[in-house]
């Protein structure tokens, strides 16, 4: 992917050395081409999400349990255990100590809440199998299409389920379905 953005930053310069024009003018326009690159090419997995995305509702997210994971720009890991059968969370502050608790369901039947999230109430959601840190407390309702959009940090999920069942006559399906 990195290539086309190369290609399509040299075609200006070609056509300025094509023209005649001095080489200063030439390398910095080069120079400019660079630092556009090097700045598309930034990895922002641990910034929000600012596309929203469908939220799922808790009673239809199944078993979400399971630890999710985000990574900041500074490198900075954090995690978070989840029990939805059980209601309950454990993720480590930004001291290193863990916390362990039970969260709270909203009334909209989209979110939930941690009351001492790194000392301040923090808002989720579910949201394409991910796990989103909500920046306010706002009621979630479905729009026009039924449906609920969501954006903010989001937690990978670190042990997705297996969502596939095999096909029949895969070496990994029940051969004798009877049983």
């Amino acid at each position: 992917m990195r290539l086309p953005k190369i290609l399509a930053a040299a075609a200006p310069l070609a056509l300025l050395a094509a023209c005649g024009d001095n080489v200063e003018d030439i390398e910095a326009a080069a120079a400019d081409t660079e630092n556009a690159i090097a700045t598309e090419d930034v990895d922002t997995s641990g910034d929000d999400d600012s596309e929203p995305a469908a939220a799922t509702k808790l009673d239809e997210a199944k078993d979400a349990s399971g630890t999710y994971t985000v990574t900041d720009a500074d490198g900075t890991t954090r995690r978070i255990t989840l029990d939805t059968s059980a209601g309950t969370y454990e993720y480590k502050n930004d001291k290193g100590e863990t916390k362990t608790g039970s969260y709270t369901r909203a009334d909209d039947g989209y979110r939930f809440i941690i009351n001492d999230y790194n000392g301040r109430i923090g808002y989720f959601a579910f949201s394409n199998g991910d796990l989103v840190r909500l920046p306010v407390d706002a009621t979630l309702s479905p729009d026009d299409k039924g449906e609920v959009e969501v954006s903010g940090e989001r937690y990978r999920r670190d042990d997705k389920p297996f969502t596939r069942e095999p096909e029949l006559g895969s070496p990994v399906a029940p051969q004798d379905l009877n049983n």
